[in-house]
């Protein structure tokens, strides 16, 4: 679970660079995987880091709130 980082950046960076993301959660909602950040989701940005966007985004700056990452792969 992580909550709203210091400045408000919408960029989570969560470790674990060599796990696969399956789904996120944003207050206990599930959150679709865009391709698009002008979108409202969420999208891989790089090993270990996701993006929340559009309306997501807004949300968690604006309100703060849980965001649930779910991990499909792990050594």
């Amino acid at each position: 679970l992580l909550d709203t980082p210091e400045g408000g950046s919408c960029t989570l960076e969560l470790g674990h660079p060599e796990w696969s993301f399956d789904r996120l959660e944003y207050n206990g909602k599930v959150v679709p995987l865009v391709d698009d950040c002008a979108e409202d989701g969420w999208q891989i940005t790089g090993p270990g880091q996701l993006e929340l966007c559009g309306a997501v985004c807004d949300a968690f700056r604006k309100e703060g709130g849980d965001v649930e990452v779910f991990y499909s792969t792990c050594p």
